[in-house]
């Protein structure tokens, strides 16, 4: 099973998927967290180069990210999906049809056709998309206040980039294969019942291994 959780930064969705996948281990089920880009070593040097050079140019950065992708899905998510384990990732190919479909001007439809190849080749394209909504002012004021984060080039604290990804996401969410299994997921609530929201989300695939 490959459950993608995203959302806008500042949703919470790197702390609920450590919370998910420590809640599916307590289950008895092999579960492992990723992150895209990264997870791998190659995939995480990557990372490094995308998130810190503010001179690539949209195309280059959306073919960066689909380089990392193929990358870690290849040697981290299959090799465990082939297992019979399950894969929890924080963020997917929707973040890049947000970020350089949609926010950096290429068009989504134009980022999904870069990453289609990946998915047409045999790679997993997750099971379950759990999105993560949180109004823009909300996250902003929630990214505001974080310290000891990840900082990077689209982490820039400014409410309308926050506003145009959020209508990339769900602009993305129109298009298949994104527009299939996708939950949203109400973030404008406590962290505890974010969680026991995903749980209850999550728990008809999991009643399936009983």
């Amino acid at each position: 099973m490959y459950v993608a959780l995203d959302g806008l930064g500042g949703s919470g969705k790197s702390e609920q998927t450590r919370r998910l996948v420590e809640w599916l281990i307590s289950k008895g089920i092999d579960a492992t967290g990723v992150r895209e880009p990264g997870s791998d070593p190659v995939a995480e040097l990557i990372r490094n180069i995308l998130l810190s050079t503010t001179d690539l140019v949209p195309l280059a950065d959306a073919y960066g990210y689909a380089a990392a992708r193929a990358q870690m899905l290849s040697t981290v998510v299959r090799p465990i999906l082939d297992r019979g384990g399950w894969v929890i990732t924080d963020r997917f190919a929707a973040t890049s049809c947000s970020f350089q479909g949609h926010l950096q001007g290429l068009g989504v439809r134009t980022v999904i056709d870069i990453n289609s190849h990946l998915f047409d080749s045999g790679l997993p394209f997750p099971d379950l998309v759990l999105f993560i909504d949180v109004p823009p002012h909300i996250a902003l004021e929630r990214f505001l206040k974080r310290t000891g984060s990840e900082f990077d080039k689209f982490d820039d604290g400014d409410l309308d980039t926050l506003t145009m990804q959020r209508e990339g996401y769900f602009e993305t969410f129109r298009h298949p294969p994104y527009s299939k299994n996708v939950l949203i997921i109400d973030g404008n609530q406590s962290i505890d019942k974010v969680h026991a929201d995903i749980v209850t989300a999550i728990q008809p695939y999991t009643q399936r291994l009983a």
